[in-house]
């Protein structure tokens, strides 16, 4: 049976080899929500330059009709 001071040394083993992965798991955390705030950024900016694109379309027709 294994005993107390055994189990505790077993314990801080883990503990140590565990350390590098939970800061490992928190920046991948961090890069992540960094990721996701680009990509609503980017996704701003994508429809933004749409709705630009779609406005341009249909004015071009207008525009025709007023230049010689």
């Amino acid at each position: 049976m294994i005993d107390q001071d055994m189990l505790q040394a077993m314990r801080s083993i883990m503990q140590e080899e565990l350390a590098p992965l939970r800061e490992d798991i928190k920046t991948i955390k961090s890069d992540l929500a960094d990721l996701k705030e680009y990509a609503e950024e980017t996704r701003s900016a994508t429809n933004y330059v749409a709705e630009w694109v779609e406005n341009m379309a249909e004015a071009a027709p207008k525009l025709k009709a007023v230049r010689p």
